[in-house]
């Protein structure tokens, strides 16, 4: 049957147990008795009830007052078959917790139980679960792989007790003992500060397991990051991401030029030992393993705050709007080093720079300052950036003789071989690649001459060059027909722009949750993110003020776009999707599905309710969705119809947690036909909010 606390807790137990707190008479209540006649009528009594979560929680007391020594006394007396049914007890406590993942009840308990040392191990010593192992056939003692007791989940013949023991063990740490495990074993013993001489014998075979480990299981690269895994070149060892860098024979990289620029006494990174060549292992396969767990292959940019000595500075600072430490933007990158490592320029050195600068992300050409979240950014190119563009490093060969010049004086017929060259990379766009050279020259004069006649960019005139005579003349045609069109638009909006920025945004809101249509698709998707609002009272007054000023400064359409040959809008809000990684983690509010990308950051479309184009102080967040590819495409496409109250009135009605909220703010409509809940957290529902409130408060005021 059910395991029962009064068959297992005696009053000797609640002495040792409760020590002076013991105050007779206490009933121990079992969970099928509560609320039964005997409870009622004990209570009655004024009889207090002591259940298996008072047993947890006292015990945690004790080990928080580092009383652990009177927990293992007490549980040392007890024979192996109690402590299986004290284990079941502890199982069917957590299985009778109720199951949501939001459940803090739940998670209270798990975690009060796995945090206390009372699992018994063969050597009768006692530890907390995440720290032992299940024995082996033989069942000895293993000091590197703390057993657990076999006969507290093997007692008797109750088998179902038996598995309902062995669960519980599991569901607070205890497991088998597999290769990491042993790994992680080898690691503490022999790759630790002050072990290098216990591990010069093993290495060789160390080494080959781990790098087997990796290949099977690249999960487990991590296990490696905070030990001293790799000989180095000096002879001593270094931990992958600290002290370790990779370059030939195990992966061409390039960056033993920049290290030797540094200097053997800047405490700086180190290559592998060469020794590694002896052991039998392809270079390339040891590479592959250093790169997995960490090691350097190129150069990484630094961020920084923009520093006043950056030659933009006063464009960066002078970006619109107050300044709002929990809103703002202020970044920059740069080269640490980057001075030393081009004292004397090389062709390793270029060659490094040029590899690292194909492979990075676009970001770390821009310096951005932000004053808050509804002002728009200033931005400038980074110092990583400006460095480039200052320093002679850019090789060019002429005939047998190779020398370094400015980026911008450099030509792309004379770099040397093994240089890639794309048109508008946009890093090379960004340093002023071949820029100079190409203005000098008389081609370019001419085309430049025939760009000032039309009022265009040179560019537009490369592009006209390359048509036919007739398409370029009809190409010019339809050029000067945009720019009349665009013209006309432009005086049009004008007009309105009162009537926009007194946009009724509630009601535009409401018919985006409003067209219906035809079809059923199946939907089950379900779900959403469950975040809290700290201080709700003062994110809504922060936000109120944010939306108000925004309004105030509310530009005029024709200063939202800019002329080109198509309209173009300013960009959209990058803070959005900042905000959508930190509160969501890239997850569908709908059905709670991402997927990581190449680049490692999860992928989700922010799908604005009412278009940003409608007025500048809408692009925030609250009028944005984190939605997945499909669940846009619907909300994008098909029918959309609101459920019960409408959907203004369900946003209003929500509340903080600390406002009275039930922690789980959400939205129903129908979508495509089928319902569906739009789950929020408290953040993002609050800006959503207080932007439905301003828009009424403006119609109200006429």
């Amino acid at each position: 049957g059910a395991a029962r606390l009064s068959d297992l807790i005696v009053d000797d137990d609640l002495v040792a147990l409760l020590g002076d707190e013991y105050s007779p008479p206490l009933w121990i209540t079992n969970p099928p008795q509560i609320h039964q006649r005997e409870d009622n009528f004990l209570s009655t009594l004024g009889i207090p009830r002591w259940t298996t979560r008072d047993l947890i929680f006292r015990l945690n007391e004790l080990d928080e007052d580092d009383q652990a020594e009177p927990i293992t006394e007490w549980l040392s007396e007890k024979p192996d078959k109690w402590h299986q049914e004290f284990y079941v007890l502890l199982g069917e406590l957590l299985s009778s917790a109720p199951s949501s993942p939001s459940s803090f009840d739940t998670f209270n308990v798990t975690f009060n139980i796995s945090r206390l040392p009372i699992v018994r191990l063969s050597d009768g010593t006692y530890r907390k679960g995440d720290e032992c192992f299940f024995p082996d056939e033989d069942g000895t003692h293993d000091q590197n792989f703390p057993r657990v007791a076999k006969g507290v989940y093997s007692s008797g013949t109750n088998k179902t007790q038996q598995d309902k023991a062995r669960r519980l063990l599991e569901d607070i740490g205890v497991r088998k003992v597999g290769e990491v495990e042993q790994i992680e074993a080898i690691l503490k013993q022999r790759y630790v500060k002050g072990t290098a001489h216990s591990r010069e014998a093993h290495h060789k075979q160390d080494i080959e397991r781990f790098i087997a480990l990796v290949e099977t299981k690249p999960d487990e690269k991590n296990l490696f990051k905070d030990y001293f895994v790799f000989k180095l070149e000096n002879g001593k060892w270094g931990k992958p991401s600290t002290n370790v860098f990779l370059d030939a024979p195990y992966l061409d990289t390039g960056l033993n030029a920049y290290y030797e620029a540094l200097g053997e006494d800047s405490g700086r990174k180190r290559a592998l030992s060469p020794e590694y060549e002896s052991y039998g292992i392809e270079p390339e396969r040891m590479g592959k393993f250093a790169k997995t767990v960490g090691a350097q292959i190129k150069l990484e940019p630094k961020k920084q705050s923009i520093p006043t000595k950056h030659p933009e500075y006063s464009h960066l600072d002078s970006a619109p709007g107050q300044y709002r430490w929990y809103t703002s933007t202020n970044e920059d990158y740069f080269f640490s080093e980057f001075e030393t490592l081009l004292n004397e320029p090389s062709i390793d050195k270029a060659r490094l720079l040029w590899r690292t600068m194909f492979s990075l992300s676009p970001k770390y050409l821009k310096a951005l300052r932000r004053q808050n979240q509804s002002n728009p950014p200033h931005y400038a190119a980074s110092t990583l950036v400006h460095d480039l563009r200052k320093a002679e490093w850019a090789p060019q060969r002429n005939g047998g003789s190779l020398f370094f010049v400015h980026p911008c004086d450099a030509l792309v017929k004379r770099l040397p071989k093994g240089f890639q060259y794309e048109v508008e990379q946009p890093w090379l766009e960004a340093i002023q690649f071949g820029e100079k050279a190409e203005k000098e020259s008389e081609e370019y004069k001419k085309r430049e001459q025939q760009a000032s006649n039309l009022g265009i960019p040179v560019r537009m005139v490369d592009d006209l060059n390359t048509l036919p005579e007739e398409e370029r003349e009809e190409a010019l045609k339809t050029f000067e027909g945009i720019i009349k069109q665009r013209k006309i638009e432009v005086q049009k909006r004008a007009q309105g722009l009162q009537q926009e920025r007194n946009l009724s945004y509630h009601e535009a809101l409401s018919e985006t949750f409003s067209k219906p249509g035809k079809g059923k698709v199946n939907n089950n998707g379900a779900g959403g993110n469950g975040g809290f609002s700290p201080n709700p009272l003062r994110r809504r007054e922060k936000t109120s003020e944010e939306i108000e000023e925004a309004i105030e400064n509310e530009g005029a359409p024709e200063e939202r776009s800019f002329l080109a040959v198509r309209k173009k809008w300013k960009d959209k809000n990058d803070q959005v999707r900042v905000d959508f990684v930190e509160w969501y983690s890239g997850q569908c509010q709908i059905c709670k599905k991402t997927f990581t990308q190449q680049n490692g950051t999860p992928y989700f479309e922010g799908l604005y309710l009412v278009s940003r184009t409608t007025a500048e102080w809408i692009d925030r967040v609250g009028n944005v969705l984190c939605l997945c590819a499909e669940h846009s495409a619907k909300f994008q496409f098909g029918p959309r119809e609101e459920v019960d109250e409408g959907i203004i009135q369900q946003v209003l009605r929500l509340k903080a947690q600390k406002e009275g909220g039930d922690g789980n703010p959400s939205i129903r409509m129908k979508l495509c036909g089928e319902p569906i809940e739009i789950k929020f957290d408290e953040k993002h529902l609050i800006d959503l909010q207080e932007m439905i409130k301003k828009s009424q408060e403006l119609e109200s005021n006429g």
